[in-house]
């Protein structure tokens, strides 16, 4: 697939069919992150890929933390389609620095592997959705992904899977509003 291909069609998917996606494409996609843009190559991406059994635990916490303890059966029920239901979920985090100026370049460099994941699971057909939320800042989640937030920030879960139903694109601002030339 070409890059402007990519770029013009991907899109962040909501929902996904039952079935894996190989291993290969995955740590296909991996690679390509850990190409992205990192300045003073701190190379800070840390990548963690969770089952749904060890997704599992997530469940409770997170409808606890949508709905209150204790969440209502159908609140968690939900939350374990959005949490268990996708083949796989990457946990993305960023290595934590004492300067200030650095972890905002590093959170830029994840950001930038992100894109590249996304980009590269796309072109081998496969979808995927970048999210955050109050789970993915929660201790559960850390423990999930045997992270230690002292030395890594999750940046969010990446859901990975063949698409169930691929959305529309989403609207953007005309160029004319976000680009301007100057002499």
């Amino acid at each position: 697939m070409h890059v402007h291909d990519a770029l013009t069609t991907r899109r962040t998917v909501h929902h996904y069919r039952e079935d894996a996606v190989p291993a290969e494409v995955i740590r296909r996609a991996v690679e390509a992150a850990i190409l992205a843009p990192n300045h003073r190559m701190t190379q800070p991406w840390r990548f963690v890929l969770l089952g749904r059994t060890a997704r599992e635990p997530l469940v409770a916490r997170s409808a606890e933390l949508r709905a209150g303890p204790p969440a209502p059966p159908e609140v968690i029920e939900r939350i374990r389609g959005k949490i268990v239901g996708p083949p796989h979920c990457l946990v993305v985090g960023c290595t934590r620095s004492d300067d200030d100026f650095r972890m905002g370049e590093d959170r830029s460099a994840v950001a930038c592997a992100i894109q590249n994941l996304s980009l590269s699971l796309h072109a081998d057909g496969v979808a995927s959705k970048w999210s955050t939320g109050a789970i993915t800042r929660d201790p559960a989640a850390y423990a999930a992904a045997g992270l230690d937030p002292a030395e890594v920030e999750i940046m969010g879960f990446v859901w990975i899977g063949f698409a169930d139903q691929v959305p529309e694109a989403p609207a953007r601002k005309p160029l004319a509003e976000v680009f301007t030339e100057r002499e």
